[in-house]
């Protein structure tokens, strides 16, 4: 012990005669230990924890694959697209109506909801302050199927997604501390996003963040208001049901909560599921089977979304 303490002495003793090495071996360890914490948290976050979500690995996210652009069953790419290795295109956008058909058809599934790509940063303005917040827009069962409530208010709901609906927001439990003070009255207050009024609904718990890991959505808006804060983009015919497949981009989240036999939906209800799924969705049979196909596949080995969408993070910009 007696040695250790003097040789600790005399290195401390070489590190004051020499300002300038003691600094540079400072700077380089700080830097060294700080990526590595970097680089760990990222693993951590994307590899190791599951989304902080009611039963995760129940959750699934479908994509399609055409040999040539599937006319119909999507209008532009919103998140990720490829090229398999037979050349064929890959995405997880799906067009809204779309998502209606497999919403309304699905036998396998609880619940589906479909969000609007990755996300936008969006101008935030309250009591007359601008300001920015990263927010997402989503079909009005995104939090049902999450299984994900409120910790003030109430989160968005299907009667919150349908055209004629009063414009509502759920904000999250960072944005509500960030923006708001964490005023318990926040729930009925206005917002303006891209000039549009949004009334709060309801914060989100504090560990949500959404569904992509590494970002962290701060405002959830209906997926029927896009056209109004993102002009250009119109994820959903004029009418519900009015049948127009050239509606926007959207990915899918699907929830499998029906019994199972040895951890896998049962062989029946996944193949009636693949039929439904392919029957009348766009003009490409190749797509449409596919898409069916990788949606089953996905369901009988419970990929949870996190890796999905890590994918769709990585992916290229739509063109």
């Amino acid at each position: 012990m007696s040695t250790l303490l003097q040789d600790l002495r005399y290195g401390l003793r070489m590190l004051a005669k020499n300002p300038g090495f003691t600094a540079v071996a400072v700077i380089t360890l700080a830097l060294g230990i700080g990526a590595n914490t970097a680089i760990f948290s990222l693993i951590d976050a994307v590899l190791l924890r599951m989304l902080p979500v009611q039963n995760p690995r129940q959750l699934v996210l479908p994509d399609w694959a055409s040999h040539g652009w599937p006319e119909g069953t999507v209008n532009g790419l919103s998140g990720t697209w490829d090229h398999d290795k037979s050349g064929r295109w890959t995405s997880t956008s799906f067009s809204y109506p779309i998502y209606e058909q497999i919403r309304a058809r699905n036998q396998v599934f609880s619940s589906v909801t479909a969000l609007a790509g990755n996300g936008s940063e969006l101008n935030v303005g309250y009591n007359g302050q601008p300001g920015r917040a990263d927010g997402e827009l989503v079909s009005g069962t995104f939090f049902s199927t999450l299984g994900v409530q409120a910790i003030l208010g109430r989160a968005l709901t299907p009667d919150d997604d349908r055209i004629g609906a009063s414009p509502a927001a759920v904000i999250s439990y960072g944005y509500w501390e960030r923006r708001f003070g964490r005023d318990p009255g926040v729930v009925g207050h206005t917002i303006t996003v891209n000039s549009v009024p949004f009334t709060i609904v309801g914060v989100s718990p504090s560990e949500f963040y959404g569904v992509q890991p590494g970002r962290s959505v701060e405002v959830w808006l209906p997926l029927h208001t896009q056209p109004q804060v993102e002009p250009g983009w119109s994820p959903a015919p004029p009418e519900p049901g009015a049948g127009d497949r050239d509606g926007g981009a959207s990915g899918l989240v699907l929830r499998i909560s029906r019994p199972l036999v040895g951890g896998h939906p049962r062989p029946a209800e996944a193949g009636r599921e693949r039929a439904a799924g392919a029957r009348g969705v766009g003009s490409d049979p190749s797509a449409n089977n596919r898409a069916g196909r990788k949606a089953d596949h996905q369901a009988r080995n419970h990929t949870p979304p996190r890796d999905a969408i890590r994918k769709q993070g990585a992916g290229l910009p739509a063109p």
